[in-house]
Formats: C-alpha cells, sequence, structure tokens
C-alpha cells in the first residue's frame, strides 16, 4: 500500500495572514527546507523558523487522549496511531513540526487533523511526494482583515 507522509507545522498567526491566497509561496519554502544540500540552506532553514512556532506537544498528546482514548482501534505507544478497517494513520509529534504517515481511505487520517484542527487554527500540511499542501483549518476572510478558524 502507498504511504502519505505530511509534514505539518504551526505558522505564527502574522505569518499565516501575509500568506492567505500565497500557500504556494509557503510551500515552496518548505521545500527548499527539504534539500539537503543548497548555499542558501542556512538562510531557508532560519525563515522557517521565524515563521512557525513551537508545536504545542502536551496540549496535542492531551486532545488526542482525550478525543481517542475509548476508540477502539487507537493505540498510543511512542506515537499515536489509528487503525481503521480500510486505513491506518500514525501521528508522530516533535517540538518543531508533527508527521502524519498514513494508508488506505481517508478515515484516519482525517480523524487526526480533525483533533489538529481543534487545537490550533494556524497548522499547514504538506505531502511533498504528491505536491499537496494547504490549511488545516481554512482561513476565513472578512471586509476588514482575516480571521482564523
Amino acid at each position: 500500500m502507498n504511504v502519505k507522509r505530511y509534514t505539518i507545522y504551526l505558522i505564527e498567526d502574522e505569518a499565516a495572514k501575509s500568506c492567505f491566497g500565497q500557500e504556494v509561496l509557503l510551500y515552496k519554502l518548505f521545500l527548499k527546507g527539504q534539500a539537503d544540500v543548497s548555499p542558501q540552506q542556512t538562510i531557508i532553514k532560519k525563515q522557517i523558523s521565524y515563521i512557525t512556532r513551537l508545536i504545542p506537544v502536551l496540549t496535542i498528546h492531551s486532545r488526542l487522549q482525550e478525543k481517542l482514548g475509548g476508540l477502539n482501534g487507537y493505540e498510543m505507544k511512542d506515537n499515536h496511531i489509528i487503525f481503521c478497517p480500510d486505513s491506518r494513520a500514525e501521528l508522530r509529534i516533535y517540538y518543531d513540526h508533527i508527521v502524519l504517515l498514513a494508508n488506505g481511505s481517508l478515515e484516519a487520517e482525517t480523524m487526526f487533523f480533525e483533533i489538529l484542527r481543534q487545537v490550533e487554527s494556524c497548522f499547514f500540511a504538506m505531502n511533498f511526494q504528491n505536491h499537496h499542501f494547504g490549511w488545516l483549518s481554512p482561513i476565513k476572510t472578512k471586509k476588514n482583515g482575516v480571521k482564523f478558524g
């Protein structure tokens, strides 16, 4: 089965507002940050560090336990894992990003995305293999500016 890998960053509110409608530029920055060798690698890493926030690790662990603790097919060992009849997803939480590995139908990965969406409004997810990217919570616009969640 083909495993999808999402890398998820928590973007600073002001940076998210600035990137509204220009998500492809944000994706390209992170894509360049994935490159092993680049003369600009130090600058790119600093740019990524500047626009991202630390992941609220304990809050996410707590919310996952609260929402999924009684679910048949949920395990927490080193990582959080959901097994569904047609899918499997594993969430790995680090201090600066999150990795979601998923295969099968969208059911298991969607459960993780829904919970992350409830924790913070500025998570940006990228699947570099398939060039897919986007906000976990859609950014809503108002007449007088940008509003989140």
